[in-house]
């Protein structure tokens, strides 16, 4: 070991030290991965919810708006055959998995530049040009992976009667879609929610009363 450290130059030391870590810390991240200790904090959220909303509740629910109090068919759970769009989760670049990732691979690509004699300015942009792509593989990966795990048969109906987090804010009126955040069939989701009272802001605990398309109908708990 200490003779491969010695044939490395200033630089190849520098990549070195920024490598060795990475990639100890990429592996015991896999290692728990491997044994199922990943993503506990997940695991704990959705327990911890499920037990404080799990509540079922089996009812037609008509949301009246309007002068003649007639409500607009899609806001009506009683079709009981919504199912949840799969969620558009954009790339989340900068996780910890990511920057580890970055600089394990830009770490060894750059040792081996350095190796190859090739000079430093060189060395740091092919470093800095592998470590981005493995950032944005992995990212790209952790997306796929979300939408894989969330898609296509959740059904929304079955979150009339539940209790939601709201996550981005959800404008009054009905005016546009915010999102909130609940368990749904065992799985803590983020869903598109609108409100047709006043403006929820993210925080607030909010009451399921429909569905609208694609998007739940949410209502502020009467205090």
């Amino acid at each position: 070991m200490l003779t491969w450290w010695d044939s490395l130059s200033l630089l190849g030391q520098v990549f070195a030290c920024l490598a060795l870590p990475a990639t100890a810390v990429m592996l015991i991240q896999s290692i728990l991965l491997l044994f199922g200790f990943a993503g506990g904090q997940d695991t704990d959220m959705d327990a911890d919810a499920d037990m404080d909303f799990d509540v079922d509740i089996d009812t037609d629910f008509d949301v009246d708006m309007g002068a003649d109090g007639d409500a607009p068919a899609d806001f009506s759970s009683a079709g009981h055959d919504h199912l949840a769009e799969v969620p558009d989760h954009g790339l989340a670049l900068f996780t910890v998995r990511g920057i580890v990732g970055f600089f394990a691979v830009g770490g060894w690509v750059g040792i081996v530049c350095t190796k190859l004699n090739a000079s430093a300015l060189v060395s740091v942009l092919v470093a800095v040009a592998a470590g981005w792509v493995t950032l944005y593989a992995l990212a790209a990966l952790m997306r796929a992976a979300r939408n894989l795990q969330s898609s296509g048969n959740l059904r929304l109906d079955y979150a009339v009667g539940k209790q939601a987090t709201v996550y981005l804010t959800v404008p009054a009126g009905g005016s546009a879609e915010g999102k909130v955040n609940l368990v749904l069939q065992e799985r803590y989701c983020e869903i598109k929610a609108v409100t047709l009272g006043r403006a929820l802001p993210t925080g607030s605990v909010v009451t399921v009363v429909g569905v609208r398309g694609d998007a739940l109908v949410v209502e502020a708990i009467a205090s």
